[in-house]
Formats: structure tokens, C-alpha cells, sequence
């Protein structure tokens, strides 16, 4: 979402050079404002993710005599 790395005025800009469509300012922030708070959900519903030492690693034995 470019509203993370730009204002509004250069999302509408953005936007309109990418795809060719006019979005109104207070749609963009309107947007914004909804994607923020849809994120503490989203972060909360989320299952944790495994620790490095709890995942299984890929091994591959070999005995030199060929596939």
C-alpha cells in the first residue's frame, strides 16, 4: 500500500500514473485509516511463527553411488 510511503496528495498521483484512475484525496485516507485499524486484527489473530530451532530442516543423505 503506497499510503505507508507517501502522502495522500502523492498516493492520488501515484495511483493515477500507475493505473490511469482519479481517487479522491479522502478516499486514500479513508482507506488508510481503515487498513490501520484492521491491522491490530490481523496481527491478533495470526498464529506465532515456529523458531528457527523448532523447524525441521531439509537433509539429504548420500552415499557416493550415484541417484
Amino acid at each position: 500500500m503506497q499510503v505507508a510511503r507517501a502522502s495522500s496528495n502523492e498516493v492520488v498521483e501515484i495511483v493515477h500514473d500507475d493505473m490511469g484512475a482519479i481517487i479522491p484525496k479522502r478516499q486514500v485516507e479513508g482507506l488508510a485509516v481503515r487498513a490501520a485499524i484492521d491491522l491490530v486484527g490481523f496481527y491478533a489473530q495470526r498464529e506465532p511463527e515456529l523458531k528457527r530451532s523448532e523447524q525441521a530442516l531439509p537433509v539429504v543423505g548420500t552415499d557416493a553411488k550415484g541417484v
